[in-house]
């Protein structure tokens, strides 16, 4: 029994769906700008289809994305993100249209993601460099209580743990940029 999943899609924001998503990509590729009107999604045993109206240049039109389910043993496959098939205003899009739209598509979806994650590990590098200071500020605290109480030596240690915290964290941040740098550099060399 095939199930219908009805979303409205406004022109702003990324859609959830990666099929939706991917769909939009292709469209655009292939028609050109676009402002995007609603959308339906509907799931079937082995497809999913997404239908979306658009305007592009003053001139409304519709698209229809069929996504094949992957093939598992158990029969639980997730959905394809590379639509089998595309037709626009009705018109079937031809296997070499459809896989020049598509790779097109799959680097700007991919840039998304990139600048994604880029701008995503930036936060948690910047996240774990705070937390670290702070862990070495609060561990200095602790050193200088126990310090006044045990004398130099425990002193000297928690200011050397302070600092090596200081460092981690400094490094940590480092890496995770250089990481999201080398992935956005990867895909803009695609």
């Amino acid at each position: 029994m095939a199930t219908t999943l009805v979303a409205l899609v406004s022109a702003c924001g990324q859609p959830e769906s990666p099929q939706l998503s991917m769909c939009q990509s292709v469209t655009k590729n292939l028609v050109g700008s676009v402002e995007w009107g609603d959308s339906e999604i509907k799931e079937s045993t082995n497809r999913m289809t997404v239908n979306a109206s658009y305007v592009s240049d003053g001139t409304s039109g519709k698209v229809s994305c069929v996504y094949p389910r992957e093939r598992t043993d158990d029969g639980n496959g997730k959905f394809a993100t590379a639509p089998e098939s595309v037709s626009v205003n009705g018109e079937r899009v031809s296997t070499g249209d459809l896989l020049r739209a598509g790779t097109k598509a799959s680097k700007a979806e991919l840039e998304v993601v990139a600048k994604e994650t880029a701008r995503q590990t930036e936060i948690v590098a910047r996240e774990a460099g705070e937390k670290a200071g702070e862990l070495a500020g609060q561990a200095q605290v602790i050193a200088t209580e126990a310090g006044a109480k045990v004398g130099e030596a425990a002193s000297q240690a928690a200011t050397q743990a302070g600092e090596v915290a200081g460092q981690l964290g400094q490094q940590a941040e480092q890496v995770a940029r250089e990481a999201g740098k080398k992935i956005q550099d990867a895909l803009e060399k695609q």
